[in-house]
């Protein structure tokens, strides 16, 4: 798959230049990973990973080329696989119920003919063929192998897409994609993050063909996908529309309304600040009303609003698994995104690069199905989760904008805060939050495998 795209820069950036510096204190580095990792593989990971990047950006800037995790050595190859195995196990960690058992008897009841893949489920059955296959000609039954399946396929298959198509930047995008709030949740979303590999092979794909393929593949997996794939599609039938010479397409009424519809909504500059601005003002009014008791004051001027609040705070689990707290996962990576995206001035209708724009419409259907959720849709909320599972792709924005230098500025400065404010989160929900995986300690990943697999 040669003709697919790879986010490269042509020169060392400041960004790079500053994981360049820390080249001298890498074994540092390197050393404390290994020590933290010892007690606490998930928050090991995190030194391991920046170490990683350290490499990445030394190799680019002294060699001059692509970085390739076996040219420097073994080492960078086993901090990679240590980092794998790691993610891989930790998504293991999973009490099976809710959706997650459904899953796991259906694997049960899969039969030994391959039709029975297609039989046994109404619908979007993709996620389903490896582990068939797994458990046909390996005999594999019980749970935990369904289990360590899927995260191995879910995870390899994310730590290989970054690193063909990020090589720059992989490690950078593995550790916000960690450190998010819905990452770990895989298994329980499985048929969703499952799509979000051919979800992402259809954002880097610039041919027509192979492209429409992992759109459908993505959709087949899992409908949820539809929503980013025809923005996607209508987003080249938009820009290009005027270009396409087919005398019947330029005839027809309707598609010049659907072209100039989606104009407005999509490569309108404005429609970006209004619908973060419009998503703050309702987060806002959500939180003050679960904090503040003061709903009745405005029950006689804005009845309908306190009912719509009064159904989020009564109502705390949500349809299909969903929470008021869904913005709390993503607030930091909208924030600094829209930043950029508005303070660079990215022009949709300027963009020339396929992947750019896709990462551009992909962020603005994540934020409005966001919106959707916290006023009259609470389906939409499903759609977000690619944002909060996955939020080190959408850096690809800033990743191939042009916009990091050899002197820092805003694109450097947005990187090295994402970083540092999704880490820092993540620490936090390790000493409060409810994530035991965190908390746990190598000894108990061991003896996690072993209690599995005997």
């Amino acid at each position: 798959m040669t003709h697919f795209l790879t986010i490269t820069s042509e020169k060392p950036n400041y960004f790079h230049k500053l994981f360049y510096a820390l080249k001298s204190g890498n074994s540092v580095l390197l050393l404390l990973g290994v020590f933290i990792w010892i007690s606490f593989p998930a928050l090991g990971i995190i030194p391991l990973l920046l170490f990683l990047q350290s490499n990445v950006s030394y190799f680019f800037i002294k060699k001059g080329s692509t970085f390739n995790v076996f040219k420097p050595g073994f080492l960078s190859a086993l901090v990679l696989v240590l980092v794998f195995a790691t993610i891989t196990i930790i998504s293991c960690f999973r009490e099976i119920e809710g959706d997650l058992q459904v899953y796991v008897n259906s694997y049960t009841n899969l039969g030994n003919d391959f039709g029975d893949i297609l039989d046994g489920f109404q619908f979007e059955p993709v996620s389903y063929i490896i582990p068939y296959l797994a458990k046909l000609f390996f005999n594999l039954n019980d749970d935990f192998s369904f289990l360590l399946i899927q995260s191995t396929t879910m995870n390899l298959a994310f730590t290989a897409i970054a690193i063909k198509f990020i090589p720059q930047y992989f490690p950078v995008v593995i550790l916000l994609n960690i450190t998010s709030i819905s990452y770990f949740s895989q298994l329980y979303l499985m048929r969703q993050f499952y799509s979000f590999i051919f979800l992402l092979l259809f954002i880097f794909d610039p041919l027509v063909i192979t492209k429409l393929l992992f759109g459908f593949l993505s959709v087949q997996t899992h409908n949820s996908s539809l929503y980013f794939v025809i923005s996607s599609i209508l987003y080249t039938f938009t820009k290009d529309f005027r270009s396409v010479k087919l005398n019947f397409l330029m005839k027809s009424k309707l598609l010049r309304w659907i072209q100039r519809f989606y104009s407005f909504i999509f490569l309108n500059s404005k429609f970006l600040y209004f619908i973060v601005i419009l998503l703050i003002v309702l987060i806002a009014l959500n939180s003050l009303a679960h904090i503040f008791d003061f709903l009745n004051y405005f029950e006689f001027v804005l009845p309908e609003l306190v009912s719509r609040v009064n159904f989020y705070q009564e109502n705390r689990e949500y349809n299909l698994g969903l929470t008021e707290d869904l913005w709390k996962g993503t607030s930091f990576n909208i924030f600094y995104l829209s930043a950029f995206i508005i303070f660079s001035n990215l022009n949709l209708r300027k963009i020339n690069d396929s992947v750019l724009a896709s990462w551009i419409i992909t962020f603005l259907v994540s934020i409005v199905s966001l919106v959707g959720f916290y006023s009259s849709i609470p389906l939409l909320g499903r759609i977000v989760f690619f944002l909060t599972g996955l939020p080190g792709f959408f850096y690809v924005i800033i990743f191939s904008s042009g916009k990091l230098t050899a002197k820092a500025n805003l694109a450097s400065f947005i990187l090295i805060l994402a970083i540092s404010t999704n880490t820092l989160y993540y620490l936090y929900r390790s000493i409060y939050g409810s994530n035991d995986y965190i908390r746990e300690s190598l000894f108990h990943y061991i003896k996690f495998i072993i209690s599995n697999i005997s």
